[in-house]
């Protein structure tokens, strides 16, 4: 008993070191990826380039695929907000499909509908409605399933009247991504 409590302490003391490397390069990565996502969304995408690619290149090292994915759905709206629309396409739907394979469903269906705005801003309409066709959001809280499906109801209605625009989409979006932070709010549609 001893001699195997001895052995598991040894196990301890050898990673140990390595466990803490580990937490300080997530953390250092964390705090990139987030760096990054505010200069992302103040605009700033020169300053946002550098950190997010930094955080990616720490998440990979880590093994860390969910993060890595992430970093990657910031790096392409940055190529669609800087106007590099195909590179910013083709790397939401490389996202969104890592994301479904992952069984991230709300995040693979909000990377679903950057790319859908993005290929309505690029005068792309025709792959869109498959894109969002079963778009899916699940939520743990009723309310907050109801909202989500009122918000996707008015998705598919704009879909099927053959309205549908970058900005209906982005609206949609929008609310969605919200939604966990203000799970009372309600839809309202776009006027």
């Amino acid at each position: 008993m001893r001699g195997r409590a001895e052995a598991r302490l040894t196990a301890v003391a050898r990673t140990s070191p390595r466990l803490a490397r580990v937490r300080v390069t997530a953390q250092r990565a964390s705090a990139m990826q987030n760096a990054g996502a505010c200069y992302v969304e103040l605009g700033k995408y020169s300053q946002a380039l550098p950190q997010l690619l930094d955080a990616m290149t720490l998440w990979e090292e880590l093994g860390f695929q969910l993060e890595t994915i992430r970093t990657g759905r910031r790096l392409a709206t940055i190529h669609l907000k800087t106007g590099h629309l195909d590179a910013g396409i083709a790397k939401l739907e490389e996202t969104y499909r890592a994301l479904q394979a992952l069984g991230v469903v709300n995040e693979s269906s909000l990377a679903r509908m950057e790319a859908a705005e993005a290929l309505l801003a690029a005068g792309r309409p025709q792959t869109v409605p498959n894109l969002l066709r079963d778009v899916a959001f699940n939520f743990a809280a009723e309310g907050m399933m109801r909202n989500a499906r009122i918000a996707l109801a008015y998705l598919h209605e704009a879909l099927a009247s053959g309205r549908v625009s970058s900005d209906v989409v982005r609206h949609v979006r929008a609310y969605l991504e919200d939604l966990p932070a203000h799970p009372s709010a309600r839809f309202s549609p776009l006027q």
